[in-house]
């Protein structure tokens, strides 16, 4: 039963999270440094929800969300991530523009995996097939299961295409399960500068 009512906990506090950011989208971003396709985006939001994720994804609470950095054909840069905005939605996989994806951050980084024959192009490849076959949002934050995906499960995962073999393991457990957080991923990464 606490499953429940933290699942309709969290969809009320995201369909209000779009109703602001909406209003901020049109901001510029940019950056101090130079970002590379298949960079990893961290984000943290003021709120309670963002709160609660961040004390389970990072051991100093910094963040709460994770998405894939890609360069669109006209220069933009877009984030890939998996994130529920809406339970009509046919696929919470998503492809924002940065702005839409920082529009309520209050703070953010940018890491860069440094795995040996792991380049950025081949991470935005794969996250770009997983993009193409819309996977719904994991509501029960189940590592097991490919069919649905979370946030950290998602660049993990992805992640884990690329290398080829399983660099990134869940550590975290989460209501009884073991989970992907986001200090799993960052193991395998740099801060860019």
């Amino acid at each position: 039963m606490a499953s429940f009512y933290y699942k309709i906990t969290l969809l009320c506090v995201l369909l209000f999270s779009l109703c602001q950011c909406t209003q901020k989208q049109n901001q510029a971003v940019s950056f101090n440094k130079e970002v590379e396709d298949g960079d990893i985006i961290l984000r943290k939001e003021g709120g309670f929800i963002s709160s609660l994720f961040s004390s389970v994804a990072t051991q100093n609470n910094a963040f709460s969300h994770v998405g894939i950095l890609v360069h669109q054909a006209d220069g933009s840069l877009a984030v890939i991530h998996c994130e529920l905005k809406d339970k009509k939605e046919l696929s919470s996989l998503r492809k924002d523009s940065i702005e839409t994806y920082l529009c309520m951050a209050d703070t953010f980084a940018v890491y860069r995996v440094v795995l040996e024959n792991v380049s950025g192009s081949d991470i935005v490849d794969h996250a770009q097939q997983s993009l193409r076959k819309g996977y719904m949002f994991d509501m029960d934050f189940d590592a097991n299961t490919d069919s649905v995906l979370y946030c950290t499960e998602f660049v993990a995962k992805t992640i884990n295409k690329a290398a080829g073999y399983e660099c990134v393991k869940p550590t975290k457990y989460l209501a009884g399960k073991v989970g992907y957080s986001i200090d799993d991923i960052i193991t395998f990464c740099k801060l860019v500068d």
